[in-house]
């Protein structure tokens, strides 16, 4: 088990928007943590029209031996004033329809909520 960090991003690769119109970029915002004024970099998905729109990655294929688990942790917000209870990642293959995921729905997000911790 390892955890992994990332510089702040400036560019969106190697994500990318699964669907278009959409398309995603690197935003910055400052927030107020603890006390401390921070700078938040994050992927933001502009022209999101459908729900099933989200952003994507790629794993090479030798990165995920065959009966590996991961746990994936990582903060989301969803802009709008209504509350989404129902939100799960999915992790699917490339090319094909199938997906796995651990089951674990992210709290309920929107509703002006801001930023919220999602473990799956």
């Amino acid at each position: 088990s390892a955890d992994g960090y990332l510089d702040p991003p400036k560019y969106p690769f190697p994500l990318y928007s699964n669907r278009s119109p959409s398309r995603l970029i690197v935003a910055t915002e400052t927030e107020i943590i603890d006390g401390i004024e921070t700078e938040n970099s994050f992927y933001r998905l502009l022209n999101r029209e459908q729900q099933y729109e989200s952003l994507s990655f790629p794993v090479p294929p030798g990165c995920v031996p065959r009966g590996a688990q991961y746990e994936v942790t990582f903060r989301m917000r969803i802009n709008d004033s209504r509350t989404f209870k129902r939100v799960i990642p999915e992790f699917r293959a490339k090319g094909t329809n199938s997906w796995k995921s651990q089951g674990q729905w992210c709290p309920p997000m929107g509703g002006n909520r801001g930023w919220v911790t999602c473990t799956s």
